[in-house]
Formats: C-alpha cells, sequence, structure tokens
C-alpha cells in the first residue's frame, strides 16, 4: 500500500512538473513584451528566478515529510509540494488578462501566448 502511495504521488509530481516545463517559452515571450530593449536581460530573470524556486523549494518535502495522516511519510512532502504547480496555475490564469496582453497573428504569423 504505502510503494503504491508513492508511486502516485511521484507520478503525479512528474506530470506536474512537465506541464510547468511547458510554461518556460511562454514566459520568456511574455517577459519580452514587458521589456522589448531588454530581451537577454529579462530571459536570464526569468530562467534564474525558475532555478532559483526551484532549487528553495527542495526542503519543502522532507520538512513537510508525515504531515498528513492520510499520507505517510515522504507522501506528506509531495502532496504539499504539489500545491506549488496548483499556485502557479491559478496565477498563471489571472497574469494575461491583468497585463492587457492578447495573442495576436496577423497573415502567415504564429501566436506565442
Amino acid at each position: 500500500m504505502k510503494f503504491r502511495c508513492v508511486c502516485r504521488a511521484f507520478a503525479a509530481l512528474g506530470l506536474c512538473g512537465f506541464v510547468l516545463q511547458l510554461a518556460h517559452v511562454p514566459l520568456i515571450v511574455l517577459g519580452h513584451h514587458i521589456l522589448p530593449e531588454g530581451t537577454s536581460t529579462i530571459s536570464g530573470i526569468f530562467m534564474g528566478f525558475a532555478w532559483g524556486f526551484g532549487r528553495l523549494s527542495q526542503p519543502l518535502v522532507p520538512a513537510c515529510s508525515g504531515l498528513f495522516e492520510w499520507a505517510p511519510d515522504l507522501v506528506s512532502g509531495l502532496v504539499v509540494l504539489l500545491a506549488l504547480p496548483a499556485a502557479a496555475l491559478v496565477l498563471a490564469l489571472i497574469l494575461p488578462q491583468s497585463m492587457g496582453l492578447r495573442a495576436q497573428s496577423g497573415p502567415g504569423q504564429t501566436s506565442c501566448l
């Protein structure tokens, strides 16, 4: 039973990580719209923030192990870590509407947003 819980938690975490990796290109393009004269700077800032946040969130797993009774040991930490992609999804859904950016594509162009 414990092995299946851990396998499910790792599978869900891997799926969330894959989905979050899909957001890198649109985030870079969004940064280029925000600061068109500093595209390399904004790319470096966004990628540095992503790597830094990933590194800083790693201690959450062992710190939250055994937090919930229904999720034993390491699974509790992974459940807490899964809350971060859920929060990122909510913020990503709010961001484009608040900034007034819309995907626009003309003839022969593809939309990146």
